[in-house]
């Protein structure tokens, strides 16, 4: 099995969790939709901002300008990958070309792991909590 990271942006305020779990794949990364599998785990980091940040979004909905939330600067889910769907939007200019259908892992018996938060970079408490904050770290 891979364990893969993907990088997000802050959540869009007013929009659910669901597209934050997602695995979103940039155009020119496109060559890695070969390589990830259905059942890969992904640990969904997500990006610092400030509350009053915002991000251009240009899909099929046409071009349009959105809030976020404040970042949380850490792992914020643990993920199972499933299908890819294909779809092009733009994220601040950067062309993405789909995204990955995930199932979150939520319970300690999914793997054994512990359920995974915002606080999880703050104060690694399990040997599976440091291997993240190293990975992170090196890469």
């Amino acid at each position: 099995m891979v364990y893969w990271i993907n990088v997000h942006h802050p959540r869009i305020l007013n929009e659910s969790r669901c597209a934050q779990r997602m695995v979103h794949v940039q155009e020119r990364t496109q060559s890695m939709i070969k390589r990830i599998t259905e059942g890969d785990l992904a640990f969904i980091y997500e990006t610092g901002a400030l509350s009053n940040m915002r991000a251009s979004v240009e899909d099929d909905s046409g071009k349009r300008t959105v809030q976020l939330l404040k970042g949380r600067k850490g792992i914020i889910a643990l993920v199972r990958i499933g299908k890819f769907r294909q779809g092009k939007w733009k994220w601040n200019g950067i062309p993405f070309v789909g995204s990955y259908d995930t199932k979150e892992l939520e319970s300690q018996r999914d793997y054994g792991l512990l359920t995974l938060g915002g606080q999880l970079l703050e104060r690694p408490h399990s040997r599976f909590q440091c291997a993240v904050v190293c990975v992170l770290l090196v890469h």
